[in-house]
């Protein structure tokens, strides 16, 4: 637990870090408006980063991609495939070694809500 919490820590403040750079090289200072507008779109791809890893490992894309290997074996001119191929071939979610992907979407979330603070000290 005492780990997530450092790693996550750790992704927390390099993204603070980035959205401030980022900030003040698009608009030569680090306003509340562009500092808001950058932790949207790093929250957004870490949650967005998050939801691919979950939905890649969870199998979806594994029957879509036995069906190309199938398609592909039937309808090809040349013999690219042996018979044994297509079930000793890794499927894309036995090839994902990323397993603990909860700081990704801990961070995601905790800068969203960054985000929301900033927007009420914006709008208030």
């Amino acid at each position: 637990m005492i780990q997530l919490l450092k790693k996550t820590s750790y992704l927390v403040i390099i993204s603070i870090f980035v959205i401030c750079l980022l900030s003040y090289l698009y608009s030569q200072t680090v306003s509340l408006l562009s500092f808001i507008n950058f932790t949207f779109f790093i929250s957004s791809f870490f949650i967005l980063l998050y939801l691919l890893l979950f939905v890649a490992k969870g199998g979806f894309f594994d029957g879509i991609t036995y069906s190309f290997r199938r398609f592909t074996k039937q309808f090809s001119r040349t013999e690219v495939f042996a018979e044994d191929d297509l079930e000793q071939m890794a499927l894309p979610s036995e090839m994902l070694r990323y397993k603990k992907t909860t700081p990704i979407i801990l961070n995601g979330l905790i800068l969203f809500v960054l985000m929301l603070v900033g927007l009420l000290f914006y709008y208030l």
